[in-house]
């Protein structure tokens, strides 16, 4: 019992509950302290401090503030540039990379058609085309995997190596540029394209030179199922009529892009190639 304006008694050291809160019938709010004897346990002090953090990251980490949290982080997001190419590397060495890719990839892997690539990329399609923004990077990406001495020597040319002080990182940035440009709703797009056939496989590439299998395996496997998708892996004979069960729910035959057929073949025939 504590002291009050009708003149009560503070609670004695009885309780609690004390005689005095007892005898009136209150609460008593007496608090005996314990006494401590002997010097101050260190540890113990660290355990209770150490208990109190944890309290307080917990009420930092409410749903409110969690909510908070993530609303901060939305529009630090939308305050960001747009994603384009810069997102890599300056155009000008950009430039060099794409250049190197045909001069040392392209007669390997003769994919993708080179005229119009490059046109596209004169255009700057990567900031309107994602699809051509992801085929860029994973194309960067395999370079500098296959040549990493060659993206030092531009690096240090274009005085940006504070940019990339290794070559691993350049191709992380290039693979995490071309999942991101591919977007969420990714993989519930109904049609594959031959681009993106060609992403696939050089990201898959990427991943097996710098020893990360599990990605080369995902990879590779998801080129070879656009691949499939789009029937560039069997014959095409024009003189054969479909089926009636195909005429009834494939869907309405499009015109054929001669070049889009030719680099989907090749895409096929060189994962064969590879894999033989």
């Amino acid at each position: 019992m504590q002291a009050d304006p009708g003149g009560r008694d503070q609670c004695d050291e009885s309780g609690p509950p004390c005689k005095p809160c007892e005898s009136l019938g209150v609460e008593c709010r007496f608090e005996r302290r314990a006494k401590r004897r002997g010097p101050p346990n260190k540890h113990a002090e660290a355990a209770k401090a150490a208990k109190h953090s944890r309290l307080d990251h917990n009420v930092l980490s409410s749903p409110l503030n969690a909510a908070e949290t993530l609303v901060s982080m939305g529009s630090d997001e939308a305050g960001q540039r747009p994603l384009d190419a810069e997102s890599i590397a300056p155009m000008s060495l950009l430039g060099l990379f794409v250049d190197d890719f045909f001069t040392y990839i392209h007669p390997l892997a003769p994919f993708p058609h080179e005229p119009t690539f490059r046109q596209a990329f004169a255009n700057r399609e990567d900031q309107s085309s994602p699809e051509f923004l992801a085929l860029l990077a994973s194309m960067v990406g395999m370079l500098v995997a296959s040549f990493p001495r060659s993206a030092r020597t531009h690096l240090k040319e274009q005085h940006s190596t504070q940019l990339y002080p290794r070559a691993i990182a350049l191709i992380e940035r290039c693979r995490l540029i071309a999942i991101q440009a591919r977007g969420v709703h990714f993989a519930n797009r109904e049609e594959a394209t031959v681009n993106e056939a060609a992403t696939s496989y050089f990201l898959a590439l990427a991943a097996g030179y710098t020893f990360q299998f599990k990605l080369f395996r995902r990879f590779m496997a998801e080129a070879m199922s656009f691949i499939q998708e789009m029937g560039h892996h069997r014959r095409r004979d024009p003189g054969q009529q479909p089926s009636a069960i195909e005429m009834m729910y494939a869907p309405a035959p499009r015109p054929i892009n001669h070049i889009e057929d030719q680099i989907g073949k090749r895409i096929f025939w060189t994962m064969i190639l590879g894999i033989r």
